[in-house]
């Protein structure tokens, strides 16, 4: 077996701003649930916060409906 010890962040290069969605305009989110301290908008716009809360445990679903078609290249889930 071969073993190679890694950093344990990765740095990646800054994205310019203009190469994301402009969710705020261009999409509608929907959610099961939200703390009403942590809403979504916290979590998906640049303004950001504390991130997303769900209002209770278990399996929770985010969707993000695009008003137009969009070219997606890349998706950033932290």
């Amino acid at each position: 077996m071969r073993k190679r010890i890694i950093p344990t962040a990765q740095q990646h290069p800054p994205i310019p701003d203009s190469d994301w969605l402009d969710l705020e305009r261009l999409a509608e989110v929907e959610i099961t649930s939200e703390d009403p301290a942590h809403p979504i908008e916290s979590a998906l716009l640049p303004k950001g916060g504390s991130g997303w809360y769900a209002a209770h445990p278990g399996e929770q679903t985010i969707r993000l409906v695009l008003t137009s078609p969009q070219r997606v290249r890349r998706i950033w889930l932290e």
